[in-house]
């Protein structure tokens, strides 16, 4: 009996979007990925950091572009296709999904965020590429 393997790609296209970031005293850096990359199973995980160091007060509002709800909720599409994920974002703290945080430490921040599969990932699951971007912006 042949065994049959479905293999999924599943990745998270990162994008950044700031008003003068660099005119303000500000700079990003100390990024771990670009993409992220998950298993085929439920509750995989993925996360990347990075940091922001800012001389003067700003927001920060993590979201994506597959929401399904406000609290981090969305999904990876394959435009036919969708798979339930949870976004979570840190710092000191867990930062609230999809609302602006003023960050008033004119300090170095650093930041994490992670992406959980939530759906179980079946043999009726069709292979494919599906994706989400995440993004991350940064007000003053």
């Amino acid at each position: 009996m042949k065994k049959i393997i479905q293999y999924l790609t599943i990745s998270i296209l990162l994008g950044f979007s700031s008003m003068a970031l660099y005119a303000q005293g500000c700079s990003l850096s100390s990024f771990t990925s670009q993409n992220l990359v998950f298993s085929a199973q439920q509750f995989s995980t993925a996360n990347f950091a990075f940091n922001i160091n800012c001389q003067s007060p700003y927001n920060v509002r993590f979201s994506n572009a597959n929401p399904a709800s406000n609290e981090g909720i969305g999904y990876l599409s394959d435009q036919q296709h969708k798979i339930k994920t949870k976004m979570s974002a840190r710092s000191d703290w867990n930062i609230p999904w999809n609302t602006s945080v003023m960050q008033v430490n004119n300090s170095n921040n650093h930041y994490v965020v992670t992406v959980a599969i939530v759906d179980a990932i079946k043999a009726t699951t069709p292979a494919g590429i599906y994706k989400d971007r995440i993004q991350v912006n940064i007000e003053y």
